[in-house]
């Protein structure tokens, strides 16, 4: 931590600590000469811009901008020296781990020396008060903007990005420091005031805590751990779920139980319950009820299957370090930075890592499904849209890609397949094409290069788009459907589709997303979806904002939830944001 004396500098003029009336016009001269510096400084700086046309990111603008609405007045110093908010500047600026920033990035150490620089000099120079003074503005609005909307821009990491930026104006921070002096208001006037973010926020410095307390201890491999056995790994696991507060017991009891048992601990891999049962450490070794709780709870925080066995994919979310998880909540407050205040007063929400969907109506959630999204290598992308139609008994025009991909293949094995899918052939995309009968292709010549057919799946129990769609239409084919194979949202991870989202409940989805138009009750959603006839077509008279997002950290309830990064794209972020944490 940086240390300040906050003593003033001696002006020659007096004796030390002794206010006249020399000293006050020492200090009143001085002040304006600082003005004029400042004024000098700045004013050089944006003619050096040699004629370009303004950039308000640029140091010289900004600076322009915010100086000329004061008359060039100095906030950080005056004829006295530095001023004390510069210590709580210093604060803030080598805190900023704590609220998911980078200090590096910012010059919290210049400003130290140059502090330093100041206060032991004999006289204060004006050149050196006014290059503390521009030093500590651009470090603050530098700061402001990462806190407020995030350090990065995110279509440097996701293409598809169209949400609009979070509304807000950094030179509000540096007016509301100016007239209230108080550091910390003044940038939580610009910091996202999303609940989900203080919560983020809260969890970061939970996980920093325990990443310098030295993390959790590692889980030895072995076979697959179930209640009521007694296993020489469970003393690690009870220790590992009390740092995160999975098991209601206190680390240090753990560890006091550990240590008094280190002396006669149990030979081999796994205890035999004959042996155990007669030593006084049993209990420390049993999978018992209250660590079968913790376990559970564990799971379900990591969206791993709560059986209460602990197998490999428990046992590997267990053995991600603290400074892992870290990493993983700072790349999702830089998210959340993006995100814009309001996501409309009524909205579908998607979180492609966690595989849910809910509905969020002024501010609470009326239905929650899970998500069957996009494979790794067919993403389901991230962007915002509006739902405007809902499609009963849709036919499926499969995609030129996955027709030459996926389908092709099980054709030539077997023709067979498309009379038993019930797949037509169309002899082109033309609206007009003509149906081509199937038998009379020689598949075994069809490749991917010189594939004109156009394949459409009938409504009925086997498309794959289920019984209703519900449309966005947007550049990359995506939108919601219904599906024939339930089974998958039983998976805990649910990374199936190429790249549309399939979803739980859509009997429920499509009753409120028409609850608004007369004679569309449930009844008749289902009698849409399971009747005859060709699909149908339902517009909607108010569309209904999409956001399909991808967060792989969240708080849910007080509990901190973690998902798999299956597209790799924490590691991008994070290796954007210059963060030593991201998995290689």
């Amino acid at each position: 931590m940086l240390m300040l004396l906050w003593t003033g500098c001696q002006t020659g003029e007096g004796a030390p600590g002794v206010e006249d009336a020399s000293t006050t016009a020492y200090a009143d001269s001085l002040r304006a000469r600082v003005v004029e510096g400042i004024r000098t400084r700045v004013e050089s700086e944006v003619i050096g811009l040699d004629g370009l046309p303004p950039n308000e990111e640029s140091r010289p603008l900004r600076m322009m901008r915010w100086y000329e609405e004061t008359g060039f007045q100095p906030l950080w110093v005056d004829g006295t020296g530095p001023l004390p908010v510069v210590e709580r500047l210093l604060g803030v600026l080598t805190s900023a781990a704590d609220v998911g920033l980078s200090p590096e990035a910012y010059p919290a150490g210049r400003i130290d020396e140059r502090v330093r620089a100041v206060q032991s000099a004999d006289s204060m120079s004006v050149a050196d008060l006014v290059e503390l003074e521009l030093l500590c503005t651009s470090a603050l609005w530098r700061y402001a903007m990462h806190r407020a909307f995030g350090r990065i821009s995110p279509g440097e990491v996701t293409p598809t990005w169209n949400m609009p930026m979070r509304t807000g104006d950094v030179m509000s921070v540096l007016r509301r420091l100016s007239s209230s002096g108080d550091l910390d208001a003044a940038l939580a006037s610009v910091t996202p005031a999303t609940p989900a973010y203080a919560e983020l926020q809260n969890a970061l410095r939970q996980y920093r805590d325990v990443e310098v307390d030295g993390g959790w201890p590692a889980v030895p491999d072995g076979p697959s751990l179930k209640p009521g056995e007694v296993d020489r790994r469970v003393p690690s696991i009870r220790e590992r779920l009390a740092v995160t507060g999975d098991l209601t017991v206190s680390v240090d009891s753990v560890r006091a139980r550990i240590e008094r048992a280190s002396s006669s601990p149990p030979t081999g891999g796994e205890v035999r319950p004959e042996e155990a049962a007669d030593a006084p450490t049993d209990s420390l070794y049993r999978y018992d009820d209250g660590l079968e709780a913790a376990v559970v709870r564990f799971q379900r925080r990591h969206g791993l299957t709560a059986d209460g066995v602990i197998g490999d994919a428990t046992r590997a979310a267990m053995n991600v370090p603290a400074e892992r998880r870290v990493a993983q909540l700072v790349a999702n407050l830089e998210r959340w930075r993006w995100m814009p205040d309001s996501l409309g007063a009524r909205y579908v929400l998607v979180n492609i890592a966690g595989f849910s969907l809910d509905v969020v109506e002024e501010g609470r959630t009326v239905l929650s499904m899970r998500v069957v999204t996009g494979r790794p290598y067919r993403q389901t992308p991230v962007f915002s849209d509006e739902i405007s139609y809902l499609v009963f008994r849709p036919f499926w025009h499969i995609p030129h890609k996955l027709a030459v991909e996926d389908k092709l293949p099980l054709i030539r094995r077997d023709p067979s397949y498309l009379e038993r899918q019930r797949i037509k052939v169309f002899r082109s995309w033309d609206s007009d094409a003509a149906p081509v009968d199937p038998a009379t292709i020689d598949w075994s010549t069809v490749t991917a290069e010189n594939f004109p057919f156009r394949l459409r799946q009938d409504a009925g129990p086997l498309n794959a788009l289920g019984r209703v769609k519900f449309m966005f239409p947007n550049p990359y084919s995506v939108y919601l459907h219904d599906t024939p194979t339930r089974g998958l949202f039983q998976q805990a991870e649910r990374s199936f589709s190429s790249g549309c989202i399939r979803v739980e409940r859509p009997v429920e989805l499509a009753r409120y997303l028409l609850h608004d138009q007369p004679g569309w009750t449930a009844e008749r959603v289902r009698e849409e979806m399971y009747g005859d006839g060709g699909e149908r077509a339902v517009v909607l008279q108010r569309r209904v904002p999409v956001h399909l997002q991808y967060w792989t950290a969240w708080v849910e309830d007080g509990a901190v939830h973690f998902r798999n990064d299956i597209y790799d794209r924490d590691a991008q972020l994070l290796r954007a944001l210059e963060i030593d944490d991201a998995p290689s």
